[in-house]
Protein backbone atom coordinates (compact mmCIF):
# COMPACT_ATOMS: atom_id res chain seq x y z
CA UNK A 1 0.00 0.00 0.00
CA UNK A 2 1.45 3.32 -0.66
CA UNK A 3 3.95 2.23 -2.78
CA UNK A 4 4.51 3.82 -6.21
CA UNK A 5 4.49 1.77 -9.07
CA UNK A 6 5.19 1.52 -12.89
CA UNK A 7 2.31 0.61 -14.96
CA UNK A 8 2.95 -0.98 -18.49
CA UNK A 9 5.94 -2.89 -19.37
CA UNK A 10 9.38 -2.90 -17.07
CA UNK A 11 12.55 -1.62 -18.13
CA UNK A 12 15.89 -2.36 -16.48
CA UNK A 13 15.61 -2.88 -13.04
CA UNK A 14 12.40 -0.99 -12.93
CA UNK A 15 9.10 -4.26 -12.70
CA UNK A 16 5.98 -3.02 -14.81
CA UNK A 17 2.50 -4.16 -14.06
CA UNK A 18 0.31 -4.88 -15.89
CA UNK A 19 -3.03 -2.31 -16.40
CA UNK A 20 -6.02 -5.41 -16.32
CA UNK A 21 -8.86 -2.71 -17.02
CA UNK A 22 -9.12 1.49 -16.21
CA UNK A 23 -12.57 2.89 -14.74
CA UNK A 24 -13.38 3.99 -18.37
CA UNK A 25 -13.78 0.03 -19.07
CA UNK A 26 -16.10 -0.17 -16.03
CA UNK A 27 -19.60 -0.46 -17.34
CA UNK A 28 -21.68 -0.92 -13.94
CA UNK A 29 -20.85 -1.39 -9.93
CA UNK A 30 -22.74 -2.74 -7.81
CA UNK A 31 -21.80 -2.28 -4.12
CA UNK A 32 -22.22 -4.67 -1.25
CA UNK A 33 -25.65 -5.04 0.55
CA UNK A 34 -25.12 -5.50 4.16
CA UNK A 35 -29.07 -6.29 4.22
CA UNK A 36 -27.69 -9.34 2.77
CA UNK A 37 -24.05 -9.89 4.40
CA UNK A 38 -22.60 -9.19 1.27
CA UNK A 39 -18.90 -7.69 1.13
CA UNK A 40 -17.24 -7.67 -2.41
CA UNK A 41 -18.12 -5.38 -4.60
CA UNK A 42 -19.16 -6.23 -8.34
CA UNK A 43 -17.98 -4.70 -11.21
CA UNK A 44 -19.40 -5.37 -14.39
CA UNK A 45 -16.54 -4.75 -17.30
CA UNK A 46 -16.05 -4.57 -21.03
CA UNK A 47 -15.91 -7.04 -22.83
CA UNK A 48 -12.18 -6.96 -23.58
CA UNK A 49 -11.23 -5.44 -20.54
CA UNK A 50 -12.69 -8.88 -19.16
CA UNK A 51 -10.95 -10.81 -21.11
CA UNK A 52 -7.45 -9.35 -20.09
CA UNK A 53 -8.41 -9.80 -16.40
CA UNK A 54 -9.59 -13.47 -17.80
CA UNK A 55 -6.44 -14.70 -19.23
CA UNK A 56 -4.20 -12.50 -16.65
CA UNK A 57 -5.80 -14.76 -13.74
CA UNK A 58 -5.63 -17.79 -15.28
CA UNK A 59 -2.03 -17.32 -16.28
CA UNK A 60 -1.16 -16.20 -12.37
CA UNK A 61 -3.26 -17.96 -10.11
CA UNK A 62 -3.01 -16.65 -6.33
CA UNK A 63 -1.84 -13.28 -7.15
CA UNK A 64 -3.15 -10.03 -6.01
CA UNK A 65 -5.13 -7.56 -7.81
CA UNK A 66 -4.57 -4.17 -7.10
CA UNK A 67 -6.28 -0.51 -7.45
CA UNK A 68 -3.86 2.18 -8.82
CA UNK A 69 -4.43 5.89 -8.19
CA UNK A 70 -1.86 8.36 -9.86
CA UNK A 71 0.58 5.40 -9.96
CA UNK A 72 0.10 4.68 -6.41
CA UNK A 73 -1.03 1.87 -4.46
CA UNK A 74 -4.15 2.20 -2.81
CA UNK A 75 -5.56 -1.20 -2.13
CA UNK A 76 -4.58 -4.78 -3.15
CA UNK A 77 -7.15 -7.59 -3.24
CA UNK A 78 -6.40 -11.68 -3.12
CA UNK A 79 -10.02 -11.99 -2.59
CA UNK A 80 -11.86 -11.70 -5.75
CA UNK A 81 -13.93 -13.84 -8.37
CA UNK A 82 -14.71 -13.59 -11.83
CA UNK A 83 -17.31 -14.59 -13.86
CA UNK A 84 -17.99 -13.69 -17.38
CA UNK A 85 -17.56 -9.88 -17.07
CA UNK A 86 -18.67 -10.00 -13.80
CA UNK A 87 -15.61 -9.29 -11.07
CA UNK A 88 -16.33 -9.30 -7.35
CA UNK A 89 -13.56 -7.77 -5.45
CA UNK A 90 -13.36 -7.08 -1.81
CA UNK A 91 -10.68 -4.21 -1.55
CA UNK A 92 -8.28 -4.11 1.26
CA UNK A 93 -10.16 -2.97 4.29
CA UNK A 94 -7.13 -1.87 6.40
CA UNK A 95 -6.10 0.69 4.78
CA UNK A 96 -7.04 3.87 7.03
CA UNK A 97 -6.00 6.19 3.88
CA UNK A 98 -9.02 4.60 1.76
CA UNK A 99 -12.96 4.12 2.74
CA UNK A 100 -14.94 2.71 0.73
CA UNK A 101 -17.23 5.69 -0.06
CA UNK A 102 -13.93 6.96 -1.66
CA UNK A 103 -13.39 4.02 -3.54
CA UNK A 104 -17.06 4.06 -5.32
CA UNK A 105 -16.78 7.75 -5.89
CA UNK A 106 -13.40 6.98 -7.51
CA UNK A 107 -14.80 4.02 -9.70
CA UNK A 108 -18.06 5.81 -10.67
CA UNK A 109 -16.44 9.21 -11.69
CA UNK A 110 -12.92 7.38 -13.17
CA UNK A 111 -9.39 9.37 -13.01
CA UNK A 112 -8.78 13.07 -13.89
CA UNK A 113 -8.16 13.14 -17.44
CA UNK A 114 -5.05 15.01 -16.72
CA UNK A 115 -2.79 15.36 -13.31
CA UNK A 116 -3.93 17.82 -11.47
CA UNK A 117 -1.44 20.33 -9.75
CA UNK A 118 -1.88 22.21 -6.56
CA UNK A 119 -0.55 25.64 -6.32
CA UNK A 120 -0.59 27.36 -3.17
CA UNK A 121 -0.24 30.89 -2.41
Amino acid sequence: MGEKVYLGVGSGDQPGYPILFTSREVKEIAPPDSTYGQIFYRLTLEPAAANRLDNFTAGNPGTYICMVLDEQVISCSAMYHQTDQDLEILPELSNEAMNMDDLAIFLHSGPLSTRLKVVAD
